[in-house]
Parts: C-alpha cells; sequence; structure tokens
C-alpha cells in the first residue's frame, strides 16, 4: 500500500481497504486482491460492513452500498453537501457528517434520506462516533437517531471529551480517565472491549480498556507514525498503520495479564 489507506473493514473472508481513488477488498486466507473497484473521487474515503454490504463514504457527494464480496453497486445516494468523514453506522441507518455543518441520516438498507440537520458552525468529522440506546453519540453531541434531536452537551453514556482527556463510564458509575491527544485518536467500542489507539511524540500505541468498568487491559506500543483505521472480528484486531500495511492482533493474547 501507498501509506495513504484510511479505512479498513472486514466482511467473512475480506479485508476492504480504501486507498484514496480506489476500494480494495483482500481475502484473509492468503492476502490477495479479490476485487478493486474506483471510489470515483481522488480523496479518502470511509468505509463500513455490515451483513454483506460495504457501505463507501467520505469526502465526496456521494454515500454508496457495495456488495461487499464483488463489489456491485446495490444503491447510491448523492448528497446536497459534500461530506466530512464522519461515518458511523447503526440503528439501520448510516451517519454522514458534512463539511459544510449539516449531519444525514441515510436508510442503510435502500439508501433513504430519513432526516438532514444543519449544525451551524459545529461539524462532526472524525472523531469517535457510535450508536447505542437510539442515540448517536458524537465528539460534538448526543443526537437521536428517529428525529435527528441534537443534545449538544458531549457526553454520553461511555465516553467524556474533556480536552485532551477521555473519561470511561459505565453504570456501576465506575470511571478511569486517560490522557488523550485528541486529534490522533481511533476508538473502536465492542461488546466487552474499549479500543482506543493514540498518537503522542511520533509514536502510537494501541489501548485495550474492559467496558464494564473502564479497567486498562493492555497499552501496546505499534511503532507506527499513526493509525488509518481499525476494526474487530471475533478474536481477531486489524489495524491499519501509516506506513501502509495492516497488522493484526489476537484480543485474547493481547488481553492476558501476567
Amino acid at each position: 500500500f501507498t501509506g495513504r489507506e484510511r479505512a479498513h473493514c472486514f466482511t467473512a473472508g475480506l479485508v476492504h481497504v480504501s486507498c484514496g481513488d480506489a476500494v480494495v477488498a483482500l481475502r484473509t486466507s492468503d492476502g490477495h486482491t479479490a476485487w478493486q473497484r474506483p471510489t470515483g473521487t481522488p480523496l479518502a474515503v470511509s468505509l463500513l460492513c455490515n451483513s454483506g454490504l460495504l457501505y463507501v463514504g467520505g469526502k465526496g457527494h456521494k454515500v454508496c452500498a457495495w456488495n461487499a464480496f464483488h463489489g456491485g453497486t446495490v444503491w447510491e445516494h448523492r448528497l446536497d453537501r459534500p461530506g466530512s468523514g464522519g461515518f458511523v453506522l447503526g440503528a439501520g441507518r448510516i451517519f454522514v457528517g458534512s463539511n459544510d455543518h449539516r449531519l444525514y441520516a441515510i436508510d442503510a438498507a435502500d439508501g433513504r434520506l430519513c432526516w438532514a440537520r444543519d449544525l451551524g458552525w459545529d461539524t462532526w468529522t472524525q472523531g469517535p462516533a457510535w450508536v447505542a440506546a437510539g442515540k448517536l453519540h458524537t465528539e460534538i453531541g448526543v443526537f437521536d437517531v428517529d428525529t435527528g434531536h441534537w443534545d449538544k452537551r458531549p457526553l454520553t453514556s461511555l465516553v467524556v471529551a474533556a480536552g485532551d482527556r477521555l473519561l470511561l463510564e459505565n453504570l456501576a458509575g465506575l470511571a478511569r480517565e486517560v490522557e488523550l491527544d485528541w486529534d490522533n485518536v481511533h476508538m473502536l467500542v465492542t461488546t466487552d472491549l474499549v479500543l482506543l489507539s493514540r498518537s503522542h511524540d511520533r509514536r502510537c500505541w494501541l489501548n485495550l480498556f474492559e467496558r464494564s468498568d473502564g479497567a486498562l487491559l493492555r497499552s501496546y506500543l505499534l511503532g507506527t507514525r499513526g493509525i488509518t483505521g481499525m476494526f474487530r472480528n471475533d478474536d481477531l484486531v486489524f489495524v491499519g498503520d501509516g506506513d501502509g500495511a495492516i497488522q493484526v492482533f489476537s484480543v485474547s493474547r493481547l488481553t492476558q495479564r501476567a
């Protein structure tokens, strides 16, 4: 790869990689290319996978759903404003942030626009975001997935962003603060873990936290220029790094206590 990779995701036997002007699907069995398709834009795009569909979006005007196994088009939706890269899947919808301060909710099955909300001067970019309990949690606040109602307080049931710190919370009220360089953070929330990468002073770490109590399980020095994306499939975590490579880790091995 070239080092321009920006996003990665997984579907049953394939790893999909965004390489600027193209998306490449690699077989996990041998690393060879299964298919490759141009994105129609020289800008890097974001990728999401679910139920055999690959969702493609980001900095252009289009959001697309492709067949994850052969790359064929399922639907396309054209935005009235170019996207910024804020891109997350949940509650049967794709949520896309734009660089003109608008948030879109698009039906993941058929590409129909569910709602769009103007955000004024605020914007949602590539910060950590996820959907839980009917809410879209972002770096600028929480949105109702059905109505688009915006609670501007950047407070969620899992994280609080406050300057260069991230606060992990749970229902029991336990919490742990983590010092961050907020501009260089990727986070993946799974059923049992929070995986977070951060870059500082030309070094990059992969941190694993217990989701139930916020306990830090492991801090692993990756030794790369940065993280371009990560995802989890069962016991494996796939991490794309700024040197144009994909690293694969075993969660069970990373979480083993000494």
